[in-house]
């Protein structure tokens, strides 16, 4: 009897083999995507070679479970699945016995931004860049820094300014030094953040009335050093523009 059901065992695995079936092992490797939605963009397509293998959302942000591939070189594809629109095209290889992973990447709806694990500060500093979140702001802005005590010290940075801040990907990164280094004796200081209209004086978050941002990453911290991060200027939140951590890492 034990004979007969080992029979038919081998039987059915040469059947599904036959119908084209692959037996996850030796010579696959893994896919794995993770991603921060914004809150009303609609569902992404994750596509493997023109094939739908995961709809990420809102609510299921990345792959729950990685996707197994033999190992091979694979077109993956981002495809906004209201609009058709393809927001990545890219190739990757997929090795055996490994896991290959997107870089973790941020969806707006219209555009999929990544984090950069490229840019490297300057020894005792941070690099910070910006997205902006707020549909109110313009559709383009310069940014200054300060140190600032929420009280009295407000010490602009004539050299730290970032231009052509949007709402459809990354600036560039500011390099900023440690505050501590600076004014050892102060309790308490952030990098204040003050929004211009792009190419123009008209301020549009401004310090003196309360609707400037700063920067706050990896739980609420205001300077990590060797930190990269990628900040989003958020909505007014109790007359302050939220400031939205996206990505922060420690450079290696």
């Amino acid at each position: 009897m034990l004979f007969l059901y080992v029979v038919a065992a081998l039987l059915t695995a040469s059947a599904s083999c036959q119908k084209g079936e692959e037996i996850r092992g030796i010579g696959f490797g893994q896919l794995k995507v993770s991603s921060v939605f914004s809150g009303d963009a609609s569902p992404l397509l994750l596509q493997v070679d023109g094939e739908i293998k995961d709809t990420l959302t809102v609510s299921k942000p990345a792959t729950l479970r990685n996707i197994f591939l033999p190992s091979g070189q694979y077109t993956v594809r981002l495809v906004n699945q209201q609009t058709k629109a393809v927001l990545l095209d890219t190739a990757l290889t997929i090795e055996a016995s490994k896991i290959t992973r997107l870089p973790d990447f941020f969806y707006l709806g219209t555009a999929a931004v990544f984090d950069d694990f490229s840019a490297k500060p300057d020894t005792d500093s941070m690099l910070v860049r910006f997205i902006t979140l707020d549909p109110a702001l313009p559709d383009e802005m310069d940014l200054t820094f300060s140190f600032y005590d929420f009280d009295q010290m407000n010490i602009p940075l004539a050299e730290k300014r970032i231009n052509g801040i949007r709402k459809d990907r990354f600036s560039s990164f500011v390099q900023l030094p440690d505050p501590a280094v600076l004014f050892p004796d102060a309790p308490f200081i952030v990098y204040a953040i003050e929004g211009y209209k792009a190419g123009t004086n008209e301020k549009v978050m401004d310090i003196a009335n309360g609707t400037y941002s700063y920067i706050a990453l990896n739980g609420f911290q205001f300077f990590i050093a060797n930190g990269v991060g990628s900040m989003g200027i958020g909505p007014l939140e109790s007359g302050i523009h939220s400031p939205v951590e996206i990505f922060f890492h420690l450079a290696d």
